[in-house]
């Protein structure tokens, strides 16, 4: 299976809280960092987009919770789930009317997503090309991104979707 739900629940609206009071209209923000302070690498935006824009470097140098969030409800989260996971790029990623889709694509590893706003128009396209809806906000979600994959946001109202998606690793 490309997409499992798993157990945990966390509440949706104390991260969208979160996310809703930084104001920033970016697509992607960067709820970890990397090392080396005074280099740009604490830049929220410092880890947005495709891996590939930032070789060397690798999913794993995202390796703290930003300091922005430190002491949130955003930093409980990370911490609960460093408990089962190696966490690296951790983001908000939102798609609306000026972002419906991703490209078909795969990445390595897996991708855990906590939806956070969704709607009926949102769906994953797996690699068996069927659809699948991360549709319960606040649950999460293992993604296999080492299989093809897509996601679209058709809303005609333009309500958009937003997910934290995290580069994980399972702990064994």
């Amino acid at each position: 299976m490309q997409i499992e739900k798993l157990g945990p629940k966390y509440d949706h609206q104390r991260l969208l809280e979160i996310y809703n009071s930084l104001n920033n209209f970016n697509k992607q923000i960067c709820i970890t960092a990397r090392d080396n302070p005074g280099s740009g690498h604490n830049d929220l935006i410092d880890g947005v987009g495709s891996i590939f824009k930032y070789q060397p470097a690798q999913e794993w140098d995202w390796n703290h919770i930003h300091p922005t969030f430190a002491g949130t409800y955003l930093e409980e989260v990370y911490e609960e789930l460093s408990n089962h996971y190696t966490i690296g790029r951790m983001r908000f990623m939102v798609m609306d009317s000026d972002n419906r889709a991703l490209t078909y694509h795969y990445d390595e590893g897996i991708r855990l997503h906590i939806p956070l706003t969704t709607n009926p128009h949102c769906w994953f396209i797996q690699q068996d090309e069927t659809l699948y809806k991360m549709d319960d906000v606040g649950s999460l979600y293992v993604l296999d991104a080492n299989q093809h994959h897509s996601a679209l946001n058709l809303s005609r109202e333009n309500i958009p979707r937003i997910h934290i998606v995290i580069s994980a690793i399972k702990l064994n």
